[in-house]
Parts: C-alpha cells; structure tokens; sequence
C-alpha cells in the first residue's frame, strides 16, 4: 500500500490501475476484495497505510504547487531550490 499506483490484473488482463487509497474507496472493486479477505485487522492496517501514503502525496503535490507559484511570481530559482531541497530532507 505504500506506492504511488498499483496495478491489479486478473487473468492477464488490466482491470484496475490507480493510487491504492482510491482503489480501496471502490467496494465493489478487485483490490478492496482482497484487502478484505486478509482479514478485519489487516484489512484495516493496509488501509490506513494507503490512506497515510495518500495524504503525504497530496501534501507534496500541494507544497510543489506553492513553490511554482512561488518560483512565477518571484523569479527567484535559488529560493524555490532551497525551499524544496530544505523541505525533502
């Protein structure tokens, strides 16, 4: 659960490709299913790991786009590159 997408086939074929959180918010889907067969316990652990996962990407996805509006308006790529070097490590 802690990827950026999974991909989950069922007899060679495709049947779903997404970020694991959103995969197991659909109940009717392959991924959810399996989950839920590991158990209640289990099922619940794998869950909140996609769902933590989730939530550090949209932070990401979200500091990424402040630093680019940051970056336009200032113009300044040292500060943008030492603001994003600083918040990675």
């Amino acid at each position: 659960m802690d990827s950026d997408k999974i991909l989950v086939m069922s007899a060679g074929s495709v049947e779903e490709f997404d970020h694991p959180y959103r995969l197991l918010t659909n109940k009717e889907g392959l991924l959810y299913n399996l989950v839920q067969t590991t158990g209640k316990t289990t099922a619940l652990n794998l869950e909140n790991v996609a769902r933590e996962v989730n939530m550090t990407i949209d932070f990401f996805l979200e500091l990424t786009l402040a630093f680019a509006e940051l970056h336009e308006e200032n113009k300044d790529e040292h500060f943008v590159t030492s603001l994003s070097t600083a918040v990675i490590v």
